[in-house]
């Protein structure tokens, strides 16, 4: 049997054996740095851009975001918009009840529950949407700036 240690000290040299501990070493330490954080937003009827009256949408987002490679996944479910939504997107970064520029456009054919995509962020954006810096927003032809809004926060 071929004692492993033994061959590798003796097959490389001292300084072929430290590149290699360092690539370990790196390796690890990504690994144990890399993390999946979920987020969830309640979305909520928004009282400045909508009139109240016959109106009782509601929703809600679930998502994760890699921390490492920025892969941004979601799922939205919604109901009773006042008629059928014309847009939706996340925005940022912004506190709670400040707007902010689109980060990512819903782009599909017709925005129905329930709806759900990846996409690929930049650091910067991992970093506010973990921060709870995004919201997300639902527009209607009767309420074209946003008739459900939510900002997304760490946690389920």
């Amino acid at each position: 049997m071929i004692n492993m240690g033994a061959f590798l000290m003796n097959s490389f040299s001292a300084a072929n054996r430290a590149v290699i501990a360092t690539f370990v070493f790196l390796c690890i330490s990504a690994d144990a740095h890399a993390k999946t954080v979920s987020l969830h937003a309640v979305l909520k009827l928004v009282g400045r851009q909508v009139s109240r009256e016959e109106l009782r949408g509601s929703g809600i987002v679930t998502a994760t975001v890699e921390t490492d490679s920025g892969l941004f996944k979601y799922q939205v479910n919604f109901e009773h918009l006042a008629n059928p939504a014309t847009a939706a997107d996340f925005h940022g970064p912004a506190t709670p009840g400040r707007d902010a520029k689109v980060q990512i456009r819903i782009m599909v054919p017709t925005i129905v529950t329930p709806l759900g995509g990846t996409a690929l962020l930049h650091p910067d954006q991992v970093r506010d949407l973990v921060e709870g810096r995004w919201y997300f927003d639902i527009h209607t032809t009767r309420n074209p700036e946003g008739e459900l809004r939510g900002q997304l926060v760490p946690g389920r």
